[in-house]
């Protein structure tokens, strides 16, 4: 946005590009009426717009990486509770999820320029190392095949995913404040 013109409605405005923002930085979009037509995306109601279209591709591959991890790190654990019985595919999920959300974070943190500590940030490294910690303890019981852990381990597992929630939803949080 500059000067608080969308630059995407800059054509409808009959402007040419920024110059022309910058010469009316006061200007409200349209009245009351227009931007009821025009919704709240700013395009004509009923014109669709693909998941993420107003996204850079970058953004969009690190959001889907982070559901990506979601969905595994989330079916890993929820299966494993439910059965309380660990299973290779567990583990397997469990990896494949880190690995998600470690190639998503890596990706969010090249788009922000390095890590800006703050609590998300905070949390965030806590669950990335969470997750490692108990995708390789999991690996330990299955290997070894220690019955006991593996009867004990989704207790664990649940916990780490509630922890792992906090900067999952902080970053949908963030990202929808700034998007």
């Amino acid at each position: 946005v500059h000067h608080g013109v969308d630059p995407a409605l800059l054509p409808r405005l009959g402007a040419p590009g920024a110059a022309a923002a910058a010469a009316v930085p006061n200007r409200r979009v349209g009245d009351a009426a227009e931007r009821h037509r025009r919704g709240r995306g700013g395009r004509e109601r009923g014109e669709g717009r693909a998941w993420g279209g107003g996204m850079p591709p970058v953004v969009r591959t690190a959001v889907l990486l982070m559901i990506v991890a979601f969905g595994l790190y989330s079916t890993g654990v929820w299966a494993l509770f439910l059965t309380k019985a660990l299973k290779p595919w567990h583990v397997a999920a469990f990896w494949l999820g880190l690995l998600a959300d470690g190639a998503g974070t890596e990706l969010m943190r090249r788009l922000a320029g390095g890590f800006h500590w703050s609590l998300h940030t905070a949390t965030g490294a806590a669950a990335l190392l969470l997750m490692l910690g108990h995708a390789l303890w999991a690996s330990r019981v299955l290997l070894r095949r220690d019955d006991h852990a593996a009867r004990t381990i989704h207790r664990i597992s649940i916990t780490v995913w509630m922890i792992w929630l906090i900067p999952f939803v902080s970053g949908l949080i963030l990202g929808r404040r700034r998007g």
